[in-house]
């Protein structure tokens, strides 16, 4: 039962611990285009088998996720030092889920990023980061508890210096942090 793990040692940071993600690589895609989506093993199933026994199987996403013919990720194109993933522990006591959410800016003001707001804006995603130090790739985003967009501000500062972007928060609530894949990344064709 995963309640009965035991380790040594948690947490530590390499050499040059630092934080960002891969701004030009932020991969998200409707989950409706998806044929499986794999999860971290569950704390507890009625197939004792199939319960998570290492911390590191809580969070690790092992099962490729696959996609209908001809679908894949898209790739959004971020401001540099603009991407980052928060995840807020949520509920009451002894119901704690965790909130996590990814925030972007995306440049410009064209058509093709005004009307993918106006596409994405009620729709359930997977979502996909990379961690700039460590290469992890964090995800947004299941099956039963898909991740949206939380939050969207498109601006245009009255000032030749000022933003021209729109800021996205994309969220999901689950029962961990923001879990790490590590299958097979299909991108769209």
């Amino acid at each position: 039962m995963a309640q009965d793990i035991v380790v040594q040692e948690i947490g530590g940071v390499g050499c040059e611990p630092i934080g960002g993600l891969a701004h030009l690589e932020i991969r998200i895609a409707p989950v409706d285009w998806f044929t499986a989506i794999g999860e971290p093993k569950p704390l507890c199933d009625p197939i004792p088998a199939n319960e998570a026994t290492t911390f590191e199987e809580m969070i690790d996403i092992t099962t490729d996720h696959t996609f209908a013919v001809g679908k894949g990720f898209m790739k959004l194109k971020g401001i540099e030092d603009t991407v980052g993933i928060e995840s807020a522990m949520i509920g009451n006591a002894k119901r704690r889920l965790f909130e996590n959410k990814l925030s972007v800016l995306i440049a410009g003001s064209d058509a093709k990023r005004l009307g993918f707001t106006r596409w994405a804006k009620n729709k359930d995603f997977i979502v996909l980061a990379t961690e700039i130090e460590s290469g992890r790739t964090r995800q947004l985003g299941t099956s039963r508890r898909p991740a949206s967009i939380s939050e969207l501000t498109g601006k245009i500062d009255p000032t030749p210096e000022g933003d021209n972007a729109a800021a996205f928060v994309f969220s999901d609530k689950q029962v961990y942090e923001a879990p790490i894949y590590k299958g097979i990344i299909t991108d769209a064709p």
